[in-house]
């Protein structure tokens, strides 16, 4: 990731109060699958779970940890490409 993308991220869970409130949003909704935010400072550590949330940073933070593991995904493609490649 570039610097202003990790300032980005970094900046969505400062406004997210680095996850000290619940972001769980209380509606009755499918179960989206359990999510949890955890922000790590030296020895404190905070953590919030929940299903779903309507808070837009917290929507925003979640669709930049789906591209970060989408990516991570496709690396593992390649190097598993490269390597069956190379093996040939």
């Amino acid at each position: 990731m570039t610097d202003e993308e990790t300032k980005t991220v970094f900046g969505l869970a400062h406004k997210l109060d680095r996850f000290k409130r619940p972001l769980e949003s209380g509606l009755k909704v499918a179960n989206m699958g359990m999510k949890t935010y955890q922000f790590l400072d030296g020895a404190q550590k905070t953590e919030v779970k929940f299903n779903y949330s309507i808070d837009d940073d917290a929507k925003l933070l979640q669709d930049w940890f789906e591209r970060m593991c989408e990516s991570a995904y496709h690396r593992i493609d390649l190097e598993r490409a490269a390597r069956l490649t190379n093996s040939e």
